[in-house]
């Protein structure tokens, strides 16, 4: 039994009229016959009496006619509910380390209100490891983090974007005017860093032990909105995603120092358990996500 059948006896009913019904709908009358004809026969039952101007419904098309009419409501119900998805509600819940949170994601969080004004979000900023542990055992529904590239059986990864850590200083930094710089010179000045379980911060440390270099920075601090800020005030050199500092670098405030012997992309990256059904929320956030860091 198909809806189309179904629209085309109800019209017939109202009408009492194939060929009236034909018009309405934009079939030939034959096609009409037909479909009627195949309704009859599914529900083994005659529908229509059949005369030369008109048609009418038999005692069993009456009945039929109440439940085929409450058949095409229900799915008219289900499509309608269907359309208006953009209109989610309901909690989604995320976790991200704090430079992502802290950086980019508040241009995230105002397109997906505009766009999903009734869901809620719920943040949980923590680390790689913590925010990990989280996903395992459904404290979140998704985790973005950045790191080098993870995989896991257990998770889903939905996205994938490369991403370039930067030192970067104010523009009047003495190593501003310098053609050449190693990451030995950037090291002997003053730093202020990330936490230690950073992974960014932990791949620097790894590099400088394989060339011999130390990393003691006079400040470790987890907020990332701290460190750009001390850095436009030329407080010190900061390592830092190239996202958190991109109007920075655009206005001149902020200037890259590119040693010629260490360079360092990580991956921003999108995951949910394997074990936890999609939902529609989950999936808006991740268009999102991609719309934003993709333009």
């Amino acid at each position: 039994m198909e809806f189309k059948h179904l629209k085309t006896f109800v019209t017939a009913a109202q009408l009492e009229s194939f060929s009236k019904a034909a018009q309405a709908l934009g079939y030939t009358q034959a096609a009409i016959t037909i479909q009627i004809q195949q309704l009859e026969e599914e529900l083994q039952t005659h529908l229509f009496e059949r005369f030369p101007r008109h048609v009418s419904l038999t005692a069993q098309g009456e009945l039929f006619l109440l439940h085929a009419n409450e058949i095409l409501q229900a799915k008219d119900a289900a499509c309608n509910a269907m359309k208006t998805q953009t209109q989610l509600t309901g909690t989604l819940r995320i976790g991200m380390i704090e430079s992502i949170c802290s950086s980019i994601f508040p241009v995230i969080c105002k397109l997906f209100h505009e766009h999903y004004p009734g869901v809620s979000l719920r943040i949980e900023t923590a680390s790689i490891d913590q925010l990990l542990d989280y996903m395992n055992h459904n404290q979140v529904d998704l985790v973005y983090l950045m790191d080098q590239q993870l995989q896991d059986g257990a998770w889903i990864k939905v996205l994938e974007y490369p991403s370039d850590v930067l030192f970067v200083a104010r523009y009047d930094h003495p190593l501003c005017q310098k053609k050449t710089i190693t990451l030995a010179d950037i090291l002997s000045e003053k730093l202020m860093l990330t936490e230690q379980d950073a992974s960014y911060r932990y791949a620097l440390q790894q590099q400088a032990a394989r060339m011999g270099l130390t990393v003691k920075p006079f400040l470790e601090i987890g907020n990332t909105a701290f460190l750009v800020d001390m850095v436009k005030q030329g407080l010190a050199i900061s390592f830092l995603p190239r996202f958190s500092v991109e109007e920075e670098l655009q206005k001149g405030v902020l200037k890259i120092l590119t040693p010629h012997d260490y360079h360092l992309q990580v991956w921003q990256q999108v995951f949910y358990h394997r074990n936890k059904w999609l939902t529609s929320q989950m999936q808006a956030m991740i268009q999102t996500i991609e719309e934003v860091i993709k333009n």
